[in-house]
This record gives C-alpha cells, structure tokens and sequence, in this order.
C-alpha cells in the first residue's frame, strides 16, 4: 500500500490522517444512529 509508506516516512502526515478518521469514525456512527432511528 503506497499510502501507508508514505505516512510510516512521514509522521506529520499521521498527525493530519489520524484525526480525520477518528471524524470519519464518529460520522460514520452518527448516520448510522440517525439511519437507525429514522428506519
């Protein structure tokens, strides 16, 4: 995977990735609740 050899060389590129995805994460969960509950 040549994303995950670019982040490995590159820490500040962690530092952006791994709060967009913990984002992604917690929206991915709240459409899921909303869906839940709409459904």
């Amino acid at each position: 995977m040549g994303m995950t050899d670019t982040t490995a060389r590159n820490p500040l590129c962690l530092l952006w990735v791994l709060p967009n995805v913990l984002v992604r994460r917690r929206d991915a969960g709240d459409w899921l609740q909303a869906t839940g509950r709409s459904a």
